[in-house]
């Protein structure tokens, strides 16, 4: 008999990801030599200088478990949610009201979409539709308060944006908030693991994206 993934329960349907999800957390030698081939012109050691090797502490996998299972009932029910494993390593005063945030989204619509709301909320948005323009908008200061990321986008994949962003002395306890329609669990464990402040699924509230902006800008938990 077939049955849909949505007959089984949770924590089932959760091992099999968790299994899924620590098989393939790591990249093979030769596929992270292709990734490599493909977004070398989007490396951001060319803006800012990288963290000395072995200074960044990974995840907690148990903590970035745990933090994903409260993240997906957050996610089905106000459409975002906000990471309890993500700490920054220094402290930050808070952003002003008016606050930078930097959307990258490379569907047009959406992209006028949200720049209309973040204006309307007293935010100042900027946009930009791939990896190779974030990094203009980096080069060009000031920085942005909170990056508002896309996972889908047509040069490189947000997530790699993420872990490079992580990766960088000067921005890597930039905020990031990853927009998107991926929000199976796998997805959302690869986030937070990557050092993503909270996650907003696709298509999103403006309740959803005014509250996690706050949340993450003024620390306050999820």
């Amino acid at each position: 008999m077939h049955h849909s993934a949505s007959a089984y329960p949770l924590s089932v349907r959760y091992r099999g990801i968790r299994s899924k999800f620590r098989r393939s957390f790591g990249t093979s030698k030769a596929s992270g030599m292709a990734t490599e081939k493909q977004n070398q012109d989007l490396d951001f050691t060319q803006i800012f200088a990288p963290k000395a090797a072995g200074s960044i502490k990974p995840a907690d996998p148990v903590q970035v478990e745990s933090d994903a299972l409260i993240g997906a009932a957050d996610l089905k029910k106000g459409g975002y949610c906000v990471s309890l494993t993500r700490q920054r390593t220094q402290a930050h005063p808070a952003a002003p009201p008016n606050a930078r945030i930097l959307v990258v989204e490379d569907d047009p619509s959406v992209a006028a979409l949200l720049e209309r709301l973040l204006t309307r909320a007293g935010y100042q948005p900027t946009v930009a539709g791939s990896g190779r323009e974030l990094v203009e908008r980096l080069r060009a200061p000031p920085l942005p308060h909170l990056v508002l990321l896309d996972v889908m986008l047509p040069d490189i994949e947000g997530f790699k944006i993420l872990e490079r962003i992580r990766q960088h002395q000067v921005i890597g306890d930039l905020p990031v908030v990853m927009l998107t329609a991926k929000s199976d669990l796998a997805d959302l464990m690869r986030g937070i693991a990557a050092g993503a402040d909270g996650y907003i699924t696709k298509p999103a509230k403006r309740e959803a994206v005014e509250a996690v902006i706050k949340q993450v800008l003024s620390g306050a938990p999820g």
